[in-house]
C-alpha cells in the first residue's frame, strides 16, 4: 500500500518539478546600480552563444539529468549612458552575460512494456521513452533583446558583465534616479 501512494505521489508532483522564476528586487537592483562600472540603455544587434560544457547523467533510479552551461555575447547599439565609473574607457561594442544553465531539469522515465515472445521462446518489451520537467535556468534578467534594456554591467577582467537588464520603462528608470539621488540611504527605510 506504501508503494501505492508513493507512486501516485510521483505522477502527481512529476510534471509540477517546482521550480519558479527568481523574483529580483527593487534592493539587488540598488546594489547593482551602485556597484556598477556602466549602465546603459541599449539594444542587442546579434548574440553569439557559447557553449562552456554539457552535462548528461541517467541516474540509478531511471531519471535523466541532462543541461547546458553558456554565455551568451551581445553587440550592442547604445542609446545613452546612465552612469559610467572612471574606469571604463570609451564605450564597448559587446557585452557578456555570466555562465548560466539552460535545459536544467529534465526528466526521463524509460517504461518497458511486454509485448509477447519472439521465435526463440525470449520475452519482447517494447522500450518507451517520457520526459517531464525541461525547466530552464530562469536568469533572464541579464539577457538583452532587440527593444531598448537598461542595463546594468561590472568589469571582470577584460569583460563587461551584465549584472541586470531590464526593458527600459518609466518604473525603472524611477527606481534607477532614486537610487542616484539617496545612494546608500536608499537602503535605509526611513529616507
Amino acid at each position: 500500500m506504501k508503494r501505492f501512494f508513493i507512486f501516485i505521489l510521483l505522477i502527481v508532483l512529476l510534471p509540477f518539478p517546482g521550480n519558479t522564476a527568481r523574483i529580483i528586487s527593487m534592493f539587488e537592483i540598488a546594489r547593482w546600480y551602485l556597484d556598477a562600472d556602466l549602465v546603459l540603455i541599449c539594444s542587442a544587434q546579434e548574440t553569439d552563444t557559447m557553449l562552456i560544457c554539457h552535462y548528461d547523467s541517467l541516474k540509478t533510479d531511471g531519471f535523466r539529468l541532462a543541461y547546458d552551461q553558456i554565455r551568451e555575447k551581445y553587440h550592442i547599439s547604445i542609446d545613452s549612458v546612465l552612469k559610467r565609473s572612471s574606469d571604463v574607457k570609451g564605450l564597448p561594442q559587446t557585452v557578456m552575460t555570466p555562465v548560466f544553465t539552460v535545459n536544467l531539469q529534465e526528466y526521463r522515465i524509460d517504461k518497458k512494456r511486454f509485448t509477447g515472445w519472439d521465435e526463440h521462446g525470449d520475452s519482447v518489451f517494447l522500450n518507451q521513452v517520457e520526459y517531464r520537467g525541461n525547466v530552464g535556468d530562469e536568469d533572464t534578467w541579464f539577457r538583452i533583446g532587440k527593444e531598448k534594456r537598461v542595463v546594468i554591467l561590472r568589469h571582470t577582467g577584460q569583460d563587461l558583465v551584465i549584472d541586470y537588464a531590464q526593458v527600459c520603462d518609466e518604473h525603472v528608470l524611477r527606481l534607477l534616479s532614486d537610487v542616484e539621488h539617496y545612494g546608500e540611504a536608499f537602503f535605509n527605510p526611513l529616507h
